[in-house]
């Protein structure tokens, strides 16, 4: 359900820009396993069926059936099928480099994995973490990498290398944001002391510290029109808008909820918030006002990232869904549906791949068909689904001697006068033989049925009760 009190302008919204998606997620989650399963297209039937005794290779056999029906709930001819790989912890943030190949990093437990954006290989791993990492965010020039800690503190890397550049040390609690202000020398970090702080990075000191909100924060985002702007969420239900220039906050809104994820336009001027299980809309020009609240989800929603060049945004939540909306009316456009609650996903900046990161270890990357390639498939599929039956691979099969091997009979295909026979409709079953196409073409249907008839002792009954027309025909069929 969506519930707008007033849209925003659509010029305001679509804007140019590569986009920013960050994930976040805290607190107990419920896990989920599922084991996603290929989908193989099926071809012509075959006339034997070999059963193996194993009991094993039956049971992985289930499987993968189940896998191919509950496979289609999700995938579409537009994506290819989704890697999906297992990592070391539950997932809690996601972020693409800006610049190409755009590799991700994938925060999870004591690590940051970085990925390459172009064939999902896993090229690199920063590990110099004592205690849970969190938050790992690229610079936009994709030179330094950002991660916050458990043991409260913030460092800062060269991802090429992996080598340790900076630590910064002053929170007091587990550091859960850590993000690159616009002018690509200061952070901004967000910790569970309650306070948001501004470092700079060339002196490694601290800048600002700013304690407003009253729990713990969650999650922060910074403005690419300005290089002082930038949003904070918290536990505190609050999105508190900042600017390092100044002391304060410069305006705070009520989310209603626990704040998990924070996104901003590209101009500045409008934001979303995300907790509970709603997301909400704000014009920050207008002083805060709230211009729709969105209800789409089942359960928390734990992330946010913007794709299609701005023109939609993207939520994600505990309840397996992630949900497409289109910025003008903030109506659903599409959902995909995955096996695990969802801590975090993003969008590459070219909306190729979409990267999921779930509560079970599970992270996900799918990435978008070309689009000769996306309606080549779609119409195979479309010749698939009028095929029934095994493939010809079967066909070549050599069952061995502990196989047991059962004869599939092709059912027969019976003739109008063959089921009426069968059904003891003795009179329908004469008018069938006696039909045109049997009289004229194959009159020896005709008398094997009169036969049949003879034979059963029922040809007075199927003569009997009939008009003159009808017993004319017969007779001169007879003569």
């Amino acid at each position: 359900m969506v519930s707008t009190t007033v849209g925003p302008q659509q010029g305001d919204l679509r804007l140019s820009g590569p986009p920013s998606g960050q994930g976040a997620g805290s607190g107990t989650r419920t896990r989920d396993r599922r084991v996603p399963a290929d989908l193989r297209a099926e071809e012509k039937s075959v006339r034997k069926a070999v059963f193996s005794i194993s009991i094993g290779q039956y049971f992985s056999l289930i499987c993968k059936l189940w896998g191919m029906f509950n496979k289609e709930s999700f995938n579409g001819p537009r994506s290819n099928n989704p890697v999906t790989i297992k990592e070391y912890g539950a997932i809690t943030d996601i972020n693409f480099c800006q610049v190409k190949p755009h590799n991700f990093a994938v925060t999870n437990s004591m690590r940051v994995q970085i990925y390459n954006g172009e064939n999902n290989q896993l090229v690199g791993t920063v590990s110099r973490f004592k205690d849970v990492a969190y938050s790992g965010s690229y610079r936009r020039d994709g030179k330094l990498l950002v991660a916050g800690t458990e043991d409260k503190y913030i460092k800062l890397f060269n991802p090429d290398t992996r080598s340790l550049l900076r630590t910064f040390k002053g929170h007091d609690g587990p550091v859960h944001v850590t993000k690159f202000l616009e002018d690509q020398f200061r952070i901004v970090s967000g910790s569970n002391d309650k306070t948001v702080r501004v470092w700079d990075i060339p002196t490694e000191k601290e800048i600002h510290i700013y304690q407003e909100h009253k729990d713990y924060i969650r999650d922060g985002v910074s403005s690419k029109s300005s290089q002082d702007i930038f949003l904070t969420g918290a536990y505190d239900h609050c999105v508190k808008l900042w600017d390092a220039r100044t002391k304060d906050s410069v305006l705070t809104v009520s989310h209603g909820y626990p704040v998990e994820s924070v996104l901003m336009f590209p101009n500045g001027g409008i934001f979303l918030s995300a907790g509970g299980n709603m997301v909400k809309v704000w014009d920050a020009l207008a002083g805060g006002k709230l211009l729709a609240t969105l209800t789409n989800h089942h359960k928390t929603v734990t992330s946010l990232c913007f794709c299609s060049n701005y023109e939609r945004f993207m939520s994600a939540s505990l309840d397996k869904h992630v949900k497409v909306y289109d910025v003008a009316t903030y109506q659903v456009m599409h959902t995909l549906n995955y096996p695990g609650p969802i801590l975090s996903h993003a969008v590459s900046p070219d909306d190729e791949v979409l990267v999921v990161g779930m509560a079970d270890k599970m992270l996900s990357i799918q990435r978008r068909k070309k689009t000769g390639e996306a309606k080549a498939q779609h119409t195979q599929q479309r010749r698939n689904s009028r095929l029934k039956g095994h493939s010809h691979m079967a066909k070549a099969f050599v069952p061995s001697k502990s196989d047991a091997v059962f004869e599939l009979k092709r059912r027969e295909i019976l003739a109008p006068y063959d089921k009426h026979l069968k059904a003891f409709s003795h009179s329908k079953a004469l008018d069938a033989a006696l039909q045109r196409r049997y009289r004229q073409g194959a009159p020896e249907v005709t008398v094997s049925v009169m036969q049949e008839l003879i034979r059963r002792g029922h040809i007075r009954a199927a003569l009997s009760g009939r008009d003159d027309k009808s017993l004319q025909g017969i007779l001169v069929f007879i003569q």
